[in-house]
């Protein structure tokens, strides 16, 4: 079953309801049943000051720095639940490109090296 796609006008109220709501984005979200992804797509395109603080705003992601040691594990746990663990600490440009390709849900996923 395909869910049907929303009209401008209606994405335009959804975002009013936003800005109404007081609360962050990502919760808004959820408790309304949006795509955050539409969501910020949507802010971009009709109310650009809205997407200040999503990280491609900026053009890049900040990381906050890691210490590691060459037997330790590492995970990721993304915003919607997904969790990717690792049995060794994986290079942190990896990480960032695997984070980088994971934020654009409707791309074709190509090979990380």
């Amino acid at each position: 079953m395909h869910k049907m796609k929303k009209s401008e006008s209606s994405w335009k109220k959804i975002i009013n309801a936003y800005e109404n709501s007081n609360l962050p984005k990502a919760e808004f979200c959820r408790k309304s049943k949006v795509s955050v992804h539409q969501f910020y797509y949507w802010c971009s395109k009709l109310r650009p000051d809205l997407n200040n603080d999503h990280p491609s705003a900026s053009g890049s992601i900040d990381f906050l720095p890691v210490k590691s040691s060459a037997s330790a594990s590492f995970s990721i746990t993304l915003s919607n639940g997904m969790a990717i663990r690792f049995d060794r600490t994986p290079e942190p440009s990896w990480v960032a490109k695997l984070l980088n390709i994971m934020e654009r849900p409707n791309d074709k996923y190509q090979e990380i090296r």
